[in-house]
């Protein structure tokens, strides 16, 4: 079975204006005030007029010069991280950079394991003892952004 994720984790609030806004949908509720935006490559496209662009050696799949500036721009009222996870049977590999300030607070890293977690951590999200934070915010609850995308609110105002 395979994992595979792409959007952005931030305060609920800032991302559900950020969906409003760019007409792609309201977060997903995680834990205490969080939220995941999923971001699909329809999303994508319509959100930026180069998504194709890729980041120079990164270590995204689709982590786009666009997305990069979205970030920085958007981060102002609370950091806002971008993740990727891509898993087949227990094989692959996640990805995480954090944006706050407008600054790069986390730098893009790659790993088969601890990547977004770390990320998480620069955002002060901590799980305590009994969990990771990526399972203490719920992130292993849907396995693609489908599954995001139907378990977020619907707005009607979209």
């Amino acid at each position: 079975m395979g994992h595979h994720i792409t959007g952005i984790i931030g305060k609920k609030d800032v991302l559900d204006r950020l969906g409003r806004f760019n007409k792609i949908g309201l977060s997903a509720t995680l834990v205490e005030r969080w939220g995941f935006l999923p971001l699909s490559d329809y999303d994508l496209d319509s959100l930026f007029s180069a998504p194709d662009i890729r980041v120079k050696d990164s270590c995204f799949i689709y982590l786009s010069q666009d997305l990069v500036k979205f970030l920085s721009v958007n981060s102002s009222d609370s950091p806002l991280a971008y993740i990727e996870t891509d898993y087949f049977g227990g094989v692959g590999s996640q990805s995480a950079v954090v944006y706050h300030l407008g600054k790069e607070i986390f730098v893009p890293s790659k790993s088969k394991a601890d990547t977004i977690n770390r990320a998480l951590k620069t955002m002060e999200i901590s799980c305590g003892n009994s969990f990771d934070e990526f399972e203490f915010l719920g992130l292993n609850r849907f396995r693609d952004n489908n599954d995001w995308k139907e378990f977020a609110p619907k707005d009607s105002c979209l």
